[in-house]
C-alpha cells in the first residue's frame, strides 16, 4: 500500500492548461482541489477515500463546506468533463495523482536496492578463446543479441494495435507518435480498460468507420475510455442504492446534472433508476 503525501510537487501551467479542467465552473475548479488535497493526504494515495471508506456525497459536501445536492451537481460536471475518474469499486480517483504515486514507490524500491535497477543486475564474463579461436585461425560469429523483455513487452501493445486495424508494423513506424503506444496503454489500462473488451475492439471498430490510421493512438482515448464507462454501467446496472438514485435524480430535476455514467436519463428509454424514486423524482 502507498504512504499518503503530506506535500507534493504542483504542475501550476498543467493545471491551468487542462482543456478538460477549463471545460468546468470556478466552483468545480474550487471543489476538485478540495477533493484532490484529501486524496493527496490519505490511503490509497490519489482515491477518494478516508480510513479506507469511499467518500460519498455527503462527505464530500461537508469537507467542502457545500450543501450535498450542489456536491452531487460538482461531482458530476467533474466526471462529465473526464477530469477525474471511477474504479470498478465506484471510487473516485485523480489519474494524475495514482500515476505519480505509482512512480514513487517504484523508485523507492529501487533505492532501497541501490538505485538504478540496470546498474545493479550482474553480469557474467565470458571465458577466453581458445586453440584455434586464439591463434586467429578461426573466424569468430557474433551472435544477434536477443531482445530485452522489457523491449519486447512494450513492442506488443505496438504489435497488437496492428492486427486490429488490420495494417503492417511499418505503416505505425512511419508515425512517431505510435512509438509511445505502449505507455498510453499501461495509462488506459490503469484506468480499467480491459484489452480484450475495450481497447483492441474499439480500435478496430474507429478504425473501420475511418479508414484512416491517425497520426497518434491518442485519437483513440476518447472512444476507449467511453467503451469502457458504457460496460461498466452495463455490468452493474443496479449497483447504486434506492437512496442514491434519489439523490441523482433530485441533483438532475433541480440542476438538470446527469452523468453519464449513471445510464439513460430519466426518461430516456433504458433509465435505470428503480421506478419508486423516479416517480420520487
Amino acid at each position: 500500500m502507498m504512504a499518503a503525501t503530506v506535500w507534493t510537487k504542483f504542475f501550476w501551467a498543467d493545471w491551468l492548461s487542462d482543456a478538460n479542467l477549463r471545460r468546468c465552473s470556478l466552483a468545480a475548479r474550487g471543489f476538485w482541489m478540495d477533493m484532490l488535497c484529501i486524496a493527496a493526504q490519505h490511503e490509497p494515495v490519489g482515491y477518494l477515500c478516508v480510513n479506507g471508506e469511499s467518500l460519498n456525497a455527503c462527505d464530500m459536501a461537508r469537507i467542502a463546506g457545500v450543501g450535498e445536492a450542489e456536491a452531487h451537481a460538482l461531482t458530476a460536471e467533474l466526471e462529465r468533463n473526464g477530469v477525474c475518474s471511477r474504479d470498478r469499486k465506484g471510487r473516485l480517483y485523480s489519474r494524475r495523482m495514482v500515476r505519480d504515486a505509482q512512480r514513487r514507490a517504484i523508485a523507492e524500491k529501487n533505492g532501497a536496492k541501490g538505485g538504478n535497477p540496470s546498474l545493479s543486475k550482474r553480469t557474467t564474463i565470458p571465458p577466453p578463446d581458445k586453440g584455434a579461436d586464439m591463434a586467429g585461425l578461426k573466424p569468430r560469429v557474433q551472435e544477434p543479441l536477443a531482445m530485452k523483455p522489457e523491449a519486447v513487452a512494450a513492442r506488443a501493445p505496438l504489435l497488437l494495435a496492428c492486427e486490429a486495424m488490420g495494417i503492417g508494423l511499418e505503416t505505425l513506424k512511419r508515425k512517431p507518435a505510435w512509438m509511445a503506444f505502449g505507455d498510453l496503454f499501461a495509462e488506459l489500462v490503469g484506468e480499467g480498460c480491459e484489452p480484450q473488451r475495450d481497447i483492441w475492439p474499439t480500435i478496430a471498430r474507429v478504425h473501420a468507420r475511418n479508414r484512416v490510421v491517425p497520426s497518434s493512438p491518442a485519437y483513440f482515448k476518447a472512444a476507449i475510455l467511453e467503451a469502457r464507462d458504457r460496460r461498466a454501467v452495463e455490468a452493474a446496472p443496479a449497483s447504486a442504492s434506492a437512496r442514491e438514485w434519489g439523490e441523482r435524480l433530485a441533483v438532475f430535476e433541480s440542476e438538470g446534472v446527469w452523468s453519464s455514467k449513471w445510464g439513460p436519463k430519466p426518461g430516456e428509454d433504458g433509465c435505470l433508476a428503480p421506478l419508486g424514486t423516479r416517480k420520487a423524482a
